[in-house]
């Protein structure tokens, strides 16, 4: 056998070690911390095309590759550096200048802000006695640390009562406002293309409550803040005393350049270490190095109050992390497998918009917030194409959201499943039946209405339910209305081992697959889409109803006294004309659904609100109103616009009648999210709900009589379900 030396040496190349659990660890902390930053830090937002996500994708595989936490803390910096500064990685330890929340050292009057709270104080200590001396001395507040919150709000009260009535005279509203821009979302704004959610993402500029103050005076006043790269906050009132020339805010240790503003902690590579995302920032006017000794600091403090000026600061003065060349993040590429930054750029992406932006988090049947860490090593691990495409197929499954579709490449396990033996299956209650024999060599082997047994030796419902895993579907009617297409799937050519159930009897074949899926597709229905059924009775297909036959079907109907309406498929925007002609008084633009979407403020991006609206039944106007029974067929194959279609019917005709089974179970408008290597995934970004609030994804709408089709009316060529729906329709109320 003839090797090229080429091949030898590719094949004699060290193969790097699989990465530690420690490493792995490590970098799912900085994926989390770097979408927080991508998503909600200000100064990040600015920086020209897309700079933070280029610095990820150069950044993360060498901290995925780092052998120590203060080599990847480094690296962390480096990324907040490239990623528009603002973003600081410290040492949450400063030494404390006082034991106590509030002392003098060398007659300066020291607050700690790190001691700070309703609780901090003794009797003989309190808020008040505080206030009192405060008034009376310039103050230096000690904010360098990790600081409680809520001693940080402890400090800026402090701050406001001493300083508002010193501005009194000139500012009738107390400290002039230092706004502070934060990112706000309500709902994910598509990568590409349009929506009809009417997502926004933009900023927004908190408001600035006035300072208050107890009478009083106050005469000679000055304020020094101390903060670090680990201070809690840098407050508003922080802020405007800056601005307002009686406070100076002190940066002790490095810094970046960008200032310091509103942040949030987060545990990235070192125990004693905290990253914060920042929204506008406040930049200090002076900057002391981080090795200042106590005696230096206090020399300096007092220097500074007798009228001497303290160093400004420079630009950044943290040394940055050289960047090794990374490869080009190639987005449209739809073949070649992207490098290892990229594949982590699309696990950000796809991970990181979901985490925030999926309004059925809480209906997962798993945590997506720990999906992170299940699905890295496979995104680190991809060797091919093929296996990217898995990663990222698998990680999306996980929402269990039957609106999830890809852009840029088909299901990636329906590329393999190209071919199938010359039949058609139809799911029934997720038992699998042969629907259609295309294959004129399979007749007399394989009939119409045989019930599939297994496949290749792997019971059916087992089959079914590994399937089932390897795609988003909200229901178990849904998955197995996939399944039905992919089951019995492979490449062209090979063969499997089947076995049916026919007339109480296991028939076992060996099967070719040699039919092309494409040739298993329904032929187009060629029959009216409105139909009077008999004198009594009127049928519509609102499949395949367009909105400028809704009229003439409603005036050929107008005799009837029942109407099906057939939501087995996916409507043409009927909804809104349909239902306004079945309403009555009672329901002419009755609520027919609720939505609501996510909405968040950066940093830290807390859960602000939902943002909510509700959709109603639109008003019949002077169309005449159709009075006869209203019946409607439906299965999983109603999804979206069907099932919502069947709710504004609902709304209009609370009496009409489901008949068949859950429908898909997947509501809502959808949003894209943009993945290196062409990719780009869909998913359900509002939440919608039944008028009086049930929940209808994962759910479906249930049917108000259940039907199934079965083997027998298969076998025959029967519509089970029309058939039951005409029971409904010509039974007397």
């Amino acid at each position: 056998m003839f090797v090229s030396l080429a091949a030898l040496a590719f094949a004699l190349q060290p193969v790097p070690p699989a990465p530690s659990e420690a490493q792995y660890k490590r970098t799912e902390r900085f994926i989390r911390f770097a979408n927080d930053v991508r998503l909600f830090h200000v100064e990040g937002e600015r920086a020209t095309g897309r700079q933070a996500e280029a610095a990820f994708a150069a950044l993360a595989p060498r901290i995925l590759a780092s052998t120590s936490e203060e080599e990847a803390e480094a690296m962390a910096l480096r990324y907040a550096e490239l990623s528009g500064g603002g973003v600081a990685l410290g040492d949450s330890f400063a030494a404390r200048l006082v034991d106590a929340p509030v002392a003098l050292r060398d007659d300066l009057l020291i607050v700690d802000c790190a001691q700070l709270g309703p609780d901090a104080f003794d009797p003989d200590h309190t808020l008040a006695d505080l206030y009192a001396r405060a008034f009376s001395e310039d103050v230096v507040f000690d904010c360098r640390g990790m600081a409680d919150p809520r001693a940080a709000r402890q400090a800026e009260l402090v701050l406001a009562y001493v300083v508002s009535d010193r501005l009194a005279p000139t500012s009738a509203t107390g400290l002039p406002a230092v706004h502070q821009r934060q990112r706000f979302y309500e709902g994910w704004v598509p990568d590409v293309g349009m929506s009809s959610g009417g997502y926004v993402v933009g900023y927004v500029e908190p408001e600035v409550a006035p300072a208050s103050a107890p009478d009083g005076s106050v005469e000679s006043f000055h304020a020094t803040v101390l903060v670090n790269a680990a201070s809690a906050d840098v407050s508003t009132v922080f802020a405007g005393a800056q601005a307002a020339g009686i406070a100076t805010i002190v940066q002790v240790g490095p810094y970046d350049g960008a200032g310091l503003s509103r942040t949030e902690d987060y545990d990235i590579a070192v125990p004693t270490a905290s990253a914060r995302v920042a929204g506008e920032k406040v930049r200090p006017k002076a900057c002391l190095p981080a090795d200042i000794d106590e005696a230096q600091l206090i020399a300096a403090l007092k220097a500074h109050r007798a009228g001497g000026t303290l160093p400004a600061c420079g630009a950044s003065d943290i040394a940055p992390v050289p960047l090794v060349p990374a490869e080009e993040v190639d987005w449209e590429d739809h073949e070649t497998l992207p490098g290892l930054g990229a594949r982590l750029t699309a696990l950000l992406r796809l991970w990181g918009t979901i985490e925030y932006f999926n309004p059925y988090d809480a209906l997962n049947d798993e945590d997506w917030t720990e999906a992170l860490g299940r699905h890295l090593p496979a995104f680190v691990e991809a060797a091919t194409r093929e296996d990217y495409d898995w990663a990222v197929q698998r990680l999306i499954a996980e929402i269990d959201d039957s609106h999830v579709r890809f852009e840029g490449m088909t299901n990636v396990y329906a590329r393999a499943l190209t071919h199938q033996p010359g039949f058609a299956l139809v799911a029934s209650d997720c038992d699998y039946f042969v629907s259609r024999v295309v294959d004129p060599a399979l007749e007399g082997q394989v009939a119409v209405g045989d019930r599939l047994l297994s496949i290749d030796g792997e019971p059916i419902a087992e089959a079914s339910a590994r399937m089932a895993r390897l795609a988003s579907s909200s229901t178990r009617d849904a998955a197995c209305l996939r399944n039905s297409v992919t089951l019995l799937g492979g490449s062209e050519g090979s063969e499997t081992q089947v076995e049916f159930e026919r007339d109480g009897r296991t028939i076992s074949l060996s099967l070719v697959r040699d039919t092309a899926r494409e040739a298993l597709q329904m032929a187009p229905d060629d029959t009216p889409t409105h139909r009077a059924i008999d004198e009594k009775v009127y049928y519509a297909d609102l499949d395949r109803l367009t909105r400028g036959e809704v009229a003439a079907m409603f005036e050929a109907a107008a005799a009837s006294e029942a109407l099906i309406l057939d939501m087995r498929g996916y409507p043409a925007g009927t909804a809104w004309v349909v239902a306004p002609r079945l309403a009555s008084e009672a329901t002419d633009e009755a609520v027919a659904a609720l939505f609501r979407r996510p909405m968040y403020k950066g940093p830290g991006a807390p859960l602000s609100h939902w943002s909510a609206f509700e959709q109603r039944v639109p008003p019949r106007g002077d169309a005449p109103r159709y009075d006869g029974k209203v019946v409607v067929i439906t299965n999983a194959r109603a999804i979206s616009q069907a099932e919502h279609t069947i709710m504004f019917i609902k709304a209009a005709r609370p009496e009409a009648v489901v008949v068949g089974s859950p429908t898909n179970g997947a509501n809502g408008d959808v949003s894209k999210i943009r993945l290196p290597g062409g990719l780009v995934v869909r998913f359900t970004a509002h939440d919608v709900r039944h008028p009086d609030g049930r929940q209808l994804q994962r759910v479906g709408i249930q049917p108000d009589v259940l039907v199934y089709p079965t083997a027998e009316g298969i076998a025959a060529g029967r519509d089970e379900l029309l058939e039951r729906a005409l029971v409904e329709a010509r039974r007397a109320d």
